[in-house]
This record gives structure tokens, sequence and C-alpha cells, in this order.
């Protein structure tokens, strides 16, 4: 459905929040001068996907496109007027397989017709878009089709030279590009520590700056069975008690020093991804170590996952992970999985500092991540 889609932004203080973005990524929007896509004009993006799904020659094409917005209809109730119609008849037998690629197209478009429209875009710089809660999976493509534009703008491309291209690429293709644009790839530098290794050398950092001491905890944690692997959540207090229980393929460590690993029965894998409690609603990040995670469990390997205490950044990694696994499960079914998975964080999260109840901001962000992540 329409609305602008919003930019995460940091902030001075190192936090990230999320803010409306401009007028230009609502595909309802109404524009001041009409834009031209395969010879005829639009008044908006959402207008012309509308009358597109449908046959060249048949009536409900023609209809949408000649219906423009009544004099008492704003951007809002104009898209929901043209997306009504939209619905229902025969469309084009190839419109499944041809949608994503015509949304770029009329995208590239609207831009190609208006340079403030490019300003605008390109002024986000390199923030994470992110798109308003929609039907189907425009969740996830009307984001990453902002994003894909908004590079064309940065590297200077001619828009009206991309959509001559673009039309002649295979619709497959076109979406693969689109997704490689909005790929979760935090860099390195954005981390506080960064490294991918194997555990002797976790043991080694450990040996020469070990983590605060935490009163060693014995383990209530079971190991969730996801994709082809199993995901184990814990903190510094009960690390060493987990890893003996699971002895995990993969440690992924998200504070700034690993706890002791003991020489483990089997070589391991170690990915340092540390970041702090401010970078929790940084999606860059999450992102990325969501994604590094959940290709290991795709390979089915067991993945131990901490921080120092084993609850904020566990905890939103860790239900992120969750929501992938089980797409469209109720609040209450994710809840219990994760409350068994770590009964000890239970009331942290759930009623102490209420981290991850329905809610939340934190919840919301797993729940956003969740969208952008599936596809």
């Amino acid at each position: 459905m329409g609305g602008t889609c919003y930019v995460m932004k940091q902030r001075n203080n190192n936090q990230f929040d999320k803010f409306n973005g401009p007028d230009c990524t609502d595909n309802f929007l109404i524009m001041k001068e009409k834009f031209n896509y395969e010879g005829l004009d639009w008044f908006s993006v959402e207008q012309a996907f509308q009358s597109l799904k449908f046959p060249k020659d048949s009536r409900t094409r023609k209809e949408i496109h000649s219906a423009g917005p009544r004099s008492n209809e704003n951007s809002t109730s104009y898209g929901n007027h043209v997306w009504s119609l939209g619905q229902g008849s025969i469309r084009r037998k190839d419109w499944e397989l041809e949608k994503v690629k015509v949304m770029l197209l009329l995208n590239i478009a609207k831009y190609a017709a208006n340079k403030d429209f490019q300003q605008d875009l390109a002024t986000t710089q390199n923030s994470r878009i992110i798109a308003r809660r929609s039907t189907w999976k425009w969740t996830y493509w009307n984001a990453a089709i902002q994003t894909y534009v908004r590079q064309l703008i940065h590297d200077g491309k001619n828009l009206d030279h991309c959509i001559k291209e673009i039309s002649e690429i295979h619709s497959k293709e076109v979406e693969d590009r689109i997704k490689k644009s909005y790929g979760f790839n935090a860099k390195p530098e954005l981390y506080r520590n960064y490294d991918t290794t194997d555990y002797d050398s976790a043991m080694r950092l450990y040996k020469r700056n070990p983590p605060p001491v935490r009163v060693p905890e014995v383990s209530e944690n079971t190991k969730l069975s996801l994709w082809s692997g199993y995901l184990v959540m814990c903190g510094v207090a009960d690390f060493q008690s987990t890893f003996n229980q699971n002895e995990p393929d993969v440690v992924v460590t998200m504070c700034s020093k690993p706890p002791n690993i003991q020489t483990p029965k089997k070589n391991g894998e170690w990915l340092h991804r540390d970041f702090s409690g401010y970078d929790l609603r940084n999606f860059e990040l999450i992102g990325s170590i969501v994604q590094d995670i959940r290709q290991r469990l795709k390979e089915g390997k067991t993945v131990l996952i901490h921080c120092l205490d084993g609850q904020d950044r566990t905890g939103l990694v860790g239900f992120t992970l969750i929501r992938l696994f089980n797409p469209g499960s109720s609040f209450r079914d994710l809840k219990n999985i994760i409350s068994k998975a770590r009964p000890a964080r239970v009331n942290y999260w759930f009623n102490k500092e209420r981290l991850l109840i329905e809610t939340s901001e934190y919840n919301l962000s797993t729940q956003i991540l969740e969208d952008h992540l599936l596809y």
C-alpha cells in the first residue's frame, strides 16, 4: 500500500532513529506534472501500476488510465481509489513474473521526470530505507526499489537510458539486481570489533583480556531447530555450560570480549560481531549478523550466539531469527519459542525491561527485519 518509506538515520549519540523519508518514496504520490511511461501520461506510480496489470487493449487498463484524481482526493485517497480499480478482472498472463520489474521501471520514469525528486532521494545518502508494511512482498520490494534507484542517481546514470536497458532484461535478472543493491552487508568498520576466525583465536583473546567477571551459571537453555541447524542463546555467565552441552560448530560473540572457550572437542568457527546497545536499531548491523547466522543454520550447523548477559543483543538477534523461520506466526507463538529457548531471560524480556513485548520498539524492529530479510 502507499505511504512514504522510512529512513534510518544515526544521531550524534550513535543511536539510530526512524524518520519519514521524502515524499517521492511514496508510490501513491500524485505528481504535480504527470510522468510518461510507454507513451502514456500518469498521475502516480500506483495508477500506472494498477493499469498495467491488464492486457494492453483491455477496458480495465483504459479505465484506470483515464481515472484522474477527483477534486477532493489527496494522494492517499487517490492511491486507494486506483488500487481498488485494479482488483479483479482478467490480468496479464505474465503479470506475476513481470510486476516487480514494472514497478521498478515506473519508479525510474517518475524520477527521470522530476529532478527535484532525484535530489530528494539522493539526500538520504546511504541510510537504510525501510518501507511501510504492505500486501504481498511489497514491504521488501518497495524499499529495495527506492534503494536501487538511489544508487543509479548516486552513480550519475541517465535514467532514460536505464529504462531502455532494464526493459530488455529478463525480469528475474532485474530482481537479482535489486536484491543485490538492498542486501544487508555491514562493513567491518561499523562494528567495534569484527573478525571471522576459529576457537583458538577466541581463546587467545580471552587470555589477553577476559570479559567482566560473572558468577558461573548452569545452562537452562534449549537449542532451537531452525532451518537445517540449531540455534542456542546464552550470556557470559552460562556460556561454558551451554557450550559444553551443545558443542557448537559456530560461536557468535556480540560483545567486546569472548568468554573462555576451553579446549573444544572439535574445531569451530568464531565470529566476532561486537556492537553496542546503542546499535539495537541499526538495521545494517543486525541484518548482517542475522544473515551470517541464518546462512550457517541453513548449512546444518549448531550456532551459539551470546553477548555479555545474553539478553539485549542476543534477544533481538535471536527473536529476529525465530521470526524469519516462522513467518506469519502469532506473537504469542514466537514468545513461547524464545521463552523455552532461554528461560533465564523471560522475565527481563517480557516483564522487567519489556524489551520484546509486542508493542516495544525493539519488537517492531524484529518485524521490520523479518519483512526485509525474508526475500
